[in-house]
């Protein structure tokens, strides 16, 4: 992918993330959604409101925002919803226009994508293998008057472990400081069953994970006040989300405890895949969330275990990590046996 910034430069960055578009793949663990899928009413509501597609969206989502803002303990008139929370990182760009901004490596693409596409500087803080990838206590150190807009993906991707709630406050309070905007994506953060701190930041969330509606594409801004809502509303496009992907979310927010069981699911399936896997003499991070990441002497393991129609996410593409890095979704217990079983006479082959 190729980005014009400024009037000579030109950088080249490939972009890859998790899906499967192969018809051999029979299943798909590059993807973490929630295992149980979307709840049948949320699919029903779907068919529904497909009759009324000749009809144009409610212009800014208001009825969904507002039972958002219910959800979340918020008032409706600080959340933005947007065409998924891609539409909403590229829109805190726009609306802010940061000259350099804090993330944390590795981590999630799209705000590297979102910077560079608007000319924004990059400083990176790394996360280490020794302490699980985890965001530690020097984060801090990092925040100045250089920088203005700071990301943290909380749980973390591909890591998958919550950033401690005292070491948010202390990010919100030190960037308050220097004036420094912080985003909080929460997009995992439904799988955990952690509160959310009452921070001044920006919460990023989305129904595309523990909802399951990645093809919907519906995804939500939490702002501190008004202002910061009405800021990124200002630039986002006119009726940017579907009157389909409304309908969806209204619904999929009345259908909490069918989610909510998957919880246990993942719980017990995460302990499963990691002892099996560990026997195996693979190493298994420590997640909180419906996702795990992996280190495997097989470099090549994608590709082998495509052979058996299964696809997992290959990290190496993840800004520093390197070959040997994947990450595996957690789904129901005869997908995961299916996995366990293929990587048994993959690594038995890889011994002979």
């Amino acid at each position: 992918m190729c980005f014009n910034i400024g009037d000579s430069v030109i950088v080249n960055i490939k972009y890859e993330h998790g899906g499967a578009f192969n018809r051999k793949v029979k299943i798909d663990f590059s993807v973490n959604t929630n295992p149980l899928g979307p709840a049948p009413q949320v699919i029903k509501k779907i068919r529904e409101t497909a009759e009324c597609a000749g009809k144009y969206p409610e212009y800014e989502s208001l009825k969904l925002a507002g039972a958002i803002a219910d959800r979340e303990g918020a008032h409706g008139e600080t959340i933005v919803v947007g065409n998924g929370a891609s539409e909403l990182i590229s829109a805190l760009f726009w609306a802010y226009a940061p000259q350099k901004v804090l993330l944390v490596s590795p981590g999630f693409y799209g705000y590297e994508r979102a910077a560079i596409s608007s000319g924004c500087e990059i400083k990176r803080y790394y996360t280490l293998e020794d302490n699980g990838f985890e965001v530690g206590d020097d984060f801090t150190d990092y925040i100045d008057g250089d920088v203005d807009m700071i990301f943290i993906t909380n749980p973390g991707n591909p890591s998958g472990r919550l950033v401690r709630k005292e070491l948010i406050e202390k990010i919100c309070k030190k960037a308050d400081e220097y004036g420094c905007v912080v985003v909080l994506d929460e997009c995992f953060f439904d799988f955990t069953d952690e509160a959310a701190g009452a921070v001044r930041a920006l919460r990023l969330k989305a129904f595309t994970k523990y909802q399951a509606l990645a093809g919907i594409r519906l995804g939500y801004l939490i702002c501190p006040d008004k202002e910061a809502a009405d800021l990124i509303k200002a630039v986002l496009p006119e009726w940017n989300v579907s009157a389909i992907a409304q309908a969806a979310g209204e619904k999929a927010l009345e259908c909490e405890a069918y989610y909510e069981k998957s919880k246990t699911l993942i719980r017990d399936e995460k302990e499963y895949l990691k002892r099996e896997m560990q026997n195996l003499g693979i190493r298994c991070f420590e997640s909180d969330v419906n996702f795990m990441l992996f280190r495997s002497v097989i470099e090549d393991l994608k590709e082998r275990l495509l052979e058996y129609g299964i696809m997992i996410r290959d990290c190496s593409n993840f800004e520093g990590l390197n070959k040997g890095y994947y990450r595996i979704s957690i789904k129901k217990h005869d997908e995961n046996r299916c996995l366990i079983e293929s990587l048994k006479e993959i690594y038995g082959k890889n011994k002979k």
